[in-house]
């Protein structure tokens, strides 16, 4: 058994870029593999999501490594206009910090630009454990 580390990073990707090719090129190579392979699927972890993307795919999307990284920290830290989260950068030393007028826009500026296949989300809860 595995833990599928990739799907996870290719549903939080999902989540901040509302689009579903990677996710799906992702899950069709999972499906592809033999059937007695486990994998073990997760949405959290416990220290850092290094975005592990697949950037040679994301690449024909005119999606480079360090902008598109660059952006999703941004949007899963609230530093995004369309962005409700409040998280935090894992192993961050906030005495070295950066002040958030500091975060370089250009690096996820663009992406707004960028032609997607959007996904509808019909509750902005994602998930309810009870």
């Amino acid at each position: 058994m595995l833990y599928n580390v990739t799907t996870m990073a290719s549903t939080w990707h999902t989540v901040a870029t509302q689009d579903t090719r990677l996710m799906q090129h992702q899950l069709g190579q999972v499906f592809a593999l033999p059937k007695d392979m486990v994998f073990l699927n997760y949405l959290r972890c416990h220290d850092d999501i290094g975005w592990g993307l697949d950037y040679a795919f994301l690449e024909q999307f005119s999606i480079t490594e360090i902008p598109h990284k660059a952006f999703l920290n941004a949007y899963f830290r609230g530093f995004t206009e369309d962005s409700d989260a409040r998280g935090e950068l894992y192993n961050d030393d906030p005495v070295r910090e950066m002040p958030d007028s500091a975060v370089p826009p250009h690096l996820f500026a663009d992406w707004k630009r960028l032609p997607m296949k959007r996904m509808s989300i019909k509750s902005k809860r994602l998930c309810s454990l009870t």
